[in-house]
């Protein structure tokens, strides 16, 4: 405990000896406010003002396509007589695919893209002179669910990343039944303002490998 000690002599009269005293005087918590731990209040944010910073930073990221930043990975199969194509929603790109009459060493289906998280497929294009805008960041919806094709039965599957206002960006994938052949098509309206007359895009493209024969060589020979 601190204390202050005063110490003082009462005047007294001439001749007459004075006796000290001692007064001990605890401090109060308005003398020491410093003594005291200072609590923050937090309070936590709504569920409405964590959407609106949620969406302010989208907004800031992606501009205009800020809208199709968020939204739920699914898989689109397309089987063919001689392919099985899966499409992910996200990004709108091809998955997986695979040979429907052509094993691997090991008797499973042949992988001429195999789902591998380093595989990498997108395109991208400037726009609004500040934003270099990539495919793979968005969620495109599809036009068809599954698709089985077989004999001359053919199909197109739409992936769309609308932005509203008659604004889209869409990925055309033609199929058919009888064919290894897979068409593919990008389309875009209503962004002409934003891509001030820019009319090209890039397409990186890079792929896994898959192991398909029991060794190194036989890969080499067979692929």
């Amino acid at each position: 405990t601190i204390g202050y000690f005063y110490f003082f002599s009462p005047q007294q009269p001439e001749q007459q000896t004075a006796t000290p005293q001692t007064t001990v005087t605890a401090p109060t918590e308005e003398e020491n406010p410093g003594e005291q731990a200072q609590e923050e209040e937090t309070v936590p944010l709504t569920a409405e003002a964590a959407d609106s910073l949620r969406e302010a930073g989208l907004r800031d990221k992606y501009g205009d396509f800020w809208t199709v930043a968020e939204g739920e990975e699914e898989i689109i199969t397309v089987k063919t007589e001689e392919l099985t194509v899966n499409i992910n929603t996200k990004g709108g790109n091809i998955q997986s695919a695979f040979l429907n009459n052509h094993t691997t060493y090991d008797s499973l289906p042949l992988p001429i893209i195999s789902d591998n998280p380093n595989n990498d497929f997108y395109f991208q294009f400037a726009y609004n002179s500040t934003r270099r805008i990539k495919s793979s960041d968005f969620y495109f919806t599809h036009s068809q669910k599954d698709i089985d094709l077989s004999g001359e039965d053919s199909a197109t599957l739409v992936m769309r990343a609308d932005l509203g206002d008659g604004r889209f960006v869409e990925q055309v994938y033609t199929f058919r039944g009888n064919t290894f052949d897979v068409g593919y098509e990008i389309r875009m309206e209503g962004l002409k303002e934003g891509l001030n007359n820019v009319s090209f895009y890039t397409i990186e493209w890079s792929s896994f490998v898959p192991r398909t024969e029991l060794s190194v060589r036989n890969m080499r020979q067979k692929s």
